[in-house]
């Protein structure tokens, strides 16, 4: 039985009669010698079977298919000699590709891979100017990529970016239907690891960098970053090391787009999931040299870590504070330092005010409680950073909170100066919310005095002394440079305090010591200005020091109405020195002193190291 008779007895079982007779007319068709015949033949079938379902036709159809339009559409993609209406059988191919990857039914046959391997040189060949159905050509797309070895041709071919080429002039309409498409390409796993061609894959990450800058498109970069994942996934990230030099580039743009609209939070996951990984891994010489770097780090590590508290907040989940996740804590938090309260000059502080509303929610919930003494420093530090780089006002339930947590802390010896730097930042807070004629009242006078003595006694505690002199860095921030930021250069970092420094200088201008008309305000000015001096030089006070200190306090009681005598600059500056180059902190505003001190207390213990002082600065 020859096969003709076959395939018409096939076609008994078909339900329709008039499918019998398209079948029929096909098969007849495609066993023309008349090219044209052949060509009209599967554009019929198609039309007449595209939104049927019978596996027997589908599978008659690509049996029969024309041998000789096949090789038209092989010579065609690959550019061999003339071809004859070719604009018509681009379109005629394209349809196929399409019917046969609507469904499942012809997923695993051997001509379909064929047709795969055909239609991924077409969009690598061609512009495209004809008016396809994309959203078609993406569905046939992720069913042709559920077979592993079609996935691994795209992959390997660089089907997704050859795609986004291709359909350049129509791919904005179908952007999140293109991005899924790609997210389901690239969706391997390591048992098909030894499937892939590792040059083909690095070559495939240098050619979408490359379209990247010629064409600035983050459909492109999204792409960027899915394929990295990929090679992470498959630990092969370490060995791909080029691409590296167009990370905070390419970084910066998605962030951009990011920051408009807030949509594709997913892609900017992958992106905190690369930064991550290239940040800490041993194989790595990716630094943060510049501010632009760790910028574009601390944002999306933002973007990261918002997301996270906000499962937490909904009830998914617990946040956890992982060695990875206070790297990029640390990092956000150096950020906040380079942001420079609030400024405006900043391009991406909707996504750090982001965080700042996200970890305020947290707070809110009482979630802390939750967590371990360290952790919750981490935390609280973290949330007061937020405020004070924005200028946020304390909630009664703020109030509440930071009471609780540094009256707890204060009960561990070893936390004490750490108890003040929080406490610093709520003060100052507290400061810039009253009212300039209000700043002296005796509550908040009360709190300052209250506040230097503390610091007092915390820089004079003989196991801080010890420890300072022994190991030269302060209990939580041990290892912090060692092992959280190492990427960090010492340049980045002391651009970043200048920076600060400079504008610090600028911004806090001097008040005469009678500006508020009340000698109780000059006096504790003055002796805060003295500890945090003190603090700066020398890092501890020695017991002769803490002596001096502590008797100015004993001797100006609230009984006496005699002022010790003060004068307004401490220390001795060199002759050299310029008057626009010396700070004298007596002379500042108490938010004044207390954000300088903050920012002391960064530079010295969490991001250089006790030693640092701010370049070209003489502080008196």
């Amino acid at each position: 039985m020859n096969s003709q008779v076959i395939d018409v007895s096939c076609l008994m079982n078909v339900d329709h009669r008039w499918n019998q007779e398209y079948l029929y007319d096909y098969i007849s068709g495609a066993k023309s010698k008349d090219l044209s015949v052949q060509m009209e033949a599967v554009s019929i079938f198609i039309s007449n079977f595209s939104y049927q379902h019978y596996p027997q036709a589908d599978r008659l159809f690509v049996k029969h298919f024309p041998n000789e339009l096949f090789d038209e559409f092989h010579a065609m993609c690959e550019l061999q000699g003339q071809v004859d209406r070719v604009e018509e059988k681009k379109i005629l191919f394209v349809n196929v590709f399409t019917f046969i990857f609507r469904n499942t039914n012809l997923l695993k046959h051997p001509k379909s891979e064929s047709m795969v391997k055909l239609f991924l040189k077409f969009i690598n060949m061609y512009a495209n100017q004809h008016k396809f159905n994309l959203e078609d050509i993406l569905d046939s797309i992720e069913v042709c990529i559920l077979y592993k070895p079609n996935q691994i041709l795209f992959i390997q071919k660089n089907g997704m970016l050859n795609f986004y080429r291709f359909f350049q002039n129509k791919i904005n309409a179908y952007r999140s239907k293109f991005y899924k498409a790609c997210q389901e390409v690239y969706n391997l796993d390591y048992r098909t690891t030894s499937l892939l061609s590792r040059f083909k894959h690095d070559m495939g990450l240098g050619q979408i960098m490359s379209e990247y800058n010629l064409r600035r498109d983050n459909q492109l970069a999204k792409l960027f970053f899915i394929v990295l994942v990929i090679l992470h996934r498959l630990a092969w990230l370490h060995d791909t090391e080029f691409f590296t030099k167009f990370l905070p580039r390419i970084t910066s743009s998605v962030l951009h787009e990011y920051k408009q609209n807030n949509k594709d939070n997913l892609y900017m996951l992958h992106a905190s999931k690369i930064w991550s990984v290239i940040l800490r891994g041993p194989w790595n010489r990716f630094k943060i040299d510049t501010t632009q770097k760790l910028q574009c780090a601390g944002c999306v590590f933002a973007i990261f870590i918002s997301s996270k508290l906000k499962k937490v907040v909904e009830g998914s989940g617990r946040f956890e504070l992982t060695t990875n996740t206070k790297r990029m804590i640390y990092i956000i938090h150096l950020t906040l330092v380079s942001v420079i309260d609030n400024n405006p000059l900043f391009l991406f502080k909707k996504l750090l005010k982001e965080l700042y509303t996200s970890i305020r929610h947290f707070f809110e919930e009482d979630l802390i409680e939750d967590y371990t003494i360290e952790n919750q420093f981490l935390l609280l530090q973290l949330y007061l950073k937020c405020q004070i780089t924005f200028y946020s006002h304390i909630s009664p339930h703020d109030k509440q909170v930071f009471d609780r947590l540094l009256d707890r802390f204060a009960t561990y010896p070893s936390l004490k100066l750490h108890s003040c730097f929080l406490l610093s930042h709520v003060l100052f807070q507290y400061s810039i919310q009253r009212r300039p004629e209000d700043s002296n009242m005796h509550w908040n006078l009360d709190k300052i005095k209250s506040f230097t003595h503390d610091l007092i006694l915390a820089l004079s505690d003989d196991s801080y002394i010890t420890k300072i002199q022994n190991e030269q860095k302060l209990l939580l921030y041990e290892d912090l440079k060692d092992n959280h930021l190492s990427m960090i250069t010492d340049a980045c970092i002391e651009d970043v305090f200048t920076r600060c420094s400079r504008i610090f200088q600028k911004k806090f201008e001097y008040e005469s010591f009678e500006v508020y008309g009340d000698d109780w305000y000059t006096f504790y000015k003055k002796a805060l200005a003295k500890t945090v001096l003190s603090f700066y030089e020398s890092i501890f006070l020695d017991l002769s020091t803490v002596d001096g200190h502590i008797k100015v306090f004993e001797d100006y009681s609230g009984d006496s109405f005699h002022i010790p005598s003060h004068k307004d600059n401490y220390g001795n500056v060199h002759a050299s020195i310029s008057h626009s180059q010396i700070i004298y902190l007596g002379k500042l505003s108490i938010p004044a002193i207390l954000r300088w001190f903050i920012l002391m207390f960064e530079m010295k213990f969490l991001y250089g190291d006790i030693y640092s002082n701010f370049a070209e600065l003489y502080i008196s």
